[in-house]
């Protein structure tokens, strides 16, 4: 009964810790700058395909940046959450027991990574294929 408890309690520590870390491999679209650069860019991207007035992307701009200022903030406090989190497990487990959870976490990260290139069709599914779901609904 302990193993199972232990077992439950770090799939679930694995698993919350994973997700809280920053996303890795999406550099290309995760932005990277300040809310304010950030905003400008959005913005600017919208005017042209929604054809957006100047006071609409004004307020837009002004909006995007204080949401982008919250989100930054809740990032850091995340992280620093984090990092507690991190200090309190490795003052409770063994050296050796931490060395194993840090390398539990690499792996499990390397397979969610190998399987995001997979995309959501999956290994070997076809375009349009049937199960495809990038490409649901499209036809009707």
């Amino acid at each position: 009964m302990k193993k199972i408890i232990a077992t439950a309690a770090a799939v679930l520590f694995l698993a919350t810790s994973i997700f809280a870390q920053a996303p890795q491999g999406r550099g290309d679209r995760m932005p990277q700058g300040t809310p304010e650069e950030n905003a400008k860019r959005a913005v600017a991207a919208l005017k042209s395909r929604l054809s957006l007035t100047d006071d609409q992307a004004a307020k837009l701009e002004a909006s995007y940046t204080e949401f982008g200022k919250q989100e930054q903030a809740l990032r850091e406090q995340q992280r620093a959450l984090d990092a507690k989190r991190e200090e309190a497990t490795k003052s409770i487990l063994t050296p050796k027991q931490f060395e194993k959870l840090q390398k539990d976490r690499k792996e499990m990260m390397e397979r969610m990574r190998n399987r995001a290139g997979e995309g959501q069709r999956g290994p070997g599914r076809a375009p349009g294929a049937p199960g495809d779901q990038q490409n649901a609904g499209l036809d009707e």
